[in-house]
C-alpha cells in the first residue's frame, strides 16, 4: 500500500508504503494511461519491502514528459 508521494527538490518524486510482507519483492509501474493493460505500464523501480513491511523509493521527474500515474505492483 503506497501510504505517501511527496517531492523531494524539483524533479525526485518518493513514494513511501506499508503492510508488505518482508522480503517480498515489489514494482512501482507508470502509464501516461490509466486504460491500458497492466503489460503495457514502464516499470520504473522494483526493490523488496524491509523486515518492518515498509518500503522507500524515489524515482526522478523528467520536466515536459506527460502527467504519469503510478501503481505499486506485488508479484
Amino acid at each position: 500500500v503506497i501510504t505517501g508521494v511527496f517531492l523531494s527538490g524539483t524533479t525526485n518524486l518518493v513514494f513511501n508504503g506499508t503492510n508488505g510482507v518482508a522480503g517480498t519483492g515489489y514494482y512501482v509501474l507508470s502509464s501516461t494511461n490509466l486504460s491500458l493493460p497492466l503489460s503495457q505500464w514502464t516499470q520504473e523501480s522494483a526493490g523488496q519491502f524491509n523486515a518492518g513491511g515498509t518500503f522507500s523509493v524515489t524515482n526522478t521527474l523528467t520536466p515536459g514528459v506527460p502527467r504519469k500515474f503510478y501503481l505499486l505492483q506485488v508479484p
